[in-house]
This record gives C-alpha cells, sequence and structure tokens, in this order.
C-alpha cells in the first residue's frame, strides 16, 4: 500500500512568521506576466511563445515558464514582484 504524500501548506520564517504556501498561478496571471514582460525571457531576452511545449527548429521562439523569484517551495507568493517569464532553457537552469 502506497503511503500517502506529505506536502506542507505553511511555513514559518526565521522570525516566526506563519505564511500559507501559494496555490499554482492562475491562467490569467500566468497571461498578465506574459504580457507585462512582453514574452521575453528574463535572463537570457530571448522570446518566448505562450502556449505549447515542443520545440520545432524552424521555430523563433521557444515555450515560456511564469517562474517565482523566491520559490513556492519555500513560502513564495503569486505576486507580481515575485514572478517572472523565463524561457524553458533558463527555468530548468534555476534550483530552490
Amino acid at each position: 500500500m502506497a503511503r500517502p504524500k506529505i506536502r506542507a501548506e505553511f511555513f514559518a520564517t526565521q522570525t516566526g512568521e506563519i505564511i500559507k504556501k501559494a496555490k499554482p498561478v492562475s491562467c490569467s496571471l500566468r497571461r498578465n506576466i506574459f504580457d507585462r514582460d512582453q514574452y521575453k525571457c528574463q535572463i537570457c531576452g530571448r522570446q518566448v511563445k505562450y502556449r505549447g511545449t515542443t520545440v520545432s527548429p524552424y521555430d523563433k521562439k521557444i515555450p515560456g515558464a511564469v517562474d517565482h523569484i523566491f520559490p513556492r517551495s519555500r513560502g513564495g507568493q503569486n505576486n507580481l514582484a515575485n514572478l517572472r517569464l523565463l524561457c524553458i532553457t533558463c527555468n530548468a537552469q534555476r534550483n530552490n
């Protein structure tokens, strides 16, 4: 029988403040981030596309991902100051 996974829903900061873990980014917020960052990766500057995960050698744009600057796994929230647009290459190179 498989054990249920335990996931943290609350985090305690170094000052003792309790923070609830943010939910995944909504579609409307994701679209706002793409529009705000003008469909460009904020690290390397490459053009990214909004939908799709496949990469074609004929396509100049690669898939983009919304990245939490301060990760959700450590208590980062879904506010505009904590979110940025990255290409899938730059996003894959980031660690928690």
